[in-house]
């Protein structure tokens, strides 16, 4: 097993925190701020700039001792933001992309209330907290790699996507996909329920980031809900 240690602030992070860890684990919580994407904040919620910057320092730090890096949620957006800042934006070579992924501010239908039963079955989901609120929202998600599909279960107010053509020409093969080879975000899930993709987007749920030597991805479901935990497990 792992012995998970919470971070809260700077004061208790020496040297030998970072060394002697196995690697980094982002989660989830509030909503990134939109300012880094370069947008106004219009339906953002629980916006935290000190966490941001904190996780964003994390992210370099622990990239630099090549210790794996892991993201759920709001921890693999602020993963894909990062990339996407500093690796995408600055490079003339991949601006045919930048307008085919996006941010998407509210998720509406991953906020609706489902039942319990309903998240138990489908995605074989345990709950920590008897109290629970509001469930997570169960739907399917495919691997672009393998075509494997199964469901997870979401919570989630912002998104990123993908545009349709855009992830049709990846399969298509050609120029396009070649320069796709070099891209560092890989995209690994993306939703395939209607109801929650735009009529021109898919949303993106699960990404790696391929960086030589370090060892970065992310999933947007919420893997530590789930019964089956070896994705976690079997990570670091």
């Amino acid at each position: 097993g792992y012995n998970p240690i919470s971070t809260n602030g700077y004061n208790i992070l020496k040297n030998s925190f970072y060394e002697n860890s196995q690697g980094l684990l982002l989660t989830g919580g509030g909503d990134l701020d939109p300012k880094f994407w370069g947008v106004k904040n219009f339906y953002s919620l629980n916006t935290n700039l000190f966490r941001d910057f904190q996780e964003t320092d994390f992210l370099e730090i622990f990239m630099g001792l090549n210790k794996p890096i892991f993201g759920i949620c709001r921890g693999m957006q602020l993963i894909f933001r990062y990339f996407w800042k500093y690796e995408i934006l600055t490079q003339e070579k991949f601006k045919p992309f930048i307008k085919q992924l996006g941010f998407r501010q509210h998720v509406r239908t991953h906020y609706n209330k489902v039942s319990l039963l309903q998240v138990k079955l489908k995605a074989k989901t345990k709950f920590k907290n008897p109290n629970i609120h509001r469930a997570y929202e169960v739907h399917p998600v495919i691997n672009l790699s393998s075509g494997e599909i199964k469901n997870v279960n979401s919570l989630h107010h912002q998104g990123i996507t993908i545009k349709k053509n855009f992830y049709e020409k990846i399969q298509e093969g050609g120029a396009f996909y070649n320069l796709y080879q070099e891209f560092p975000i890989k995209l690994d899930w993306v939703c395939v329920e209607d109801k929650f993709n735009s009529s021109e987007e898919f949303l993106i749920e699960g990404i790696h980031i391929d960086l030589s030597g370090v060892k970065i991805s992310g999933v947007q479901w919420h893997p530590e809900e789930l019964l089956d935990t070896t994705l976690l497990e079997n990570y670091y």
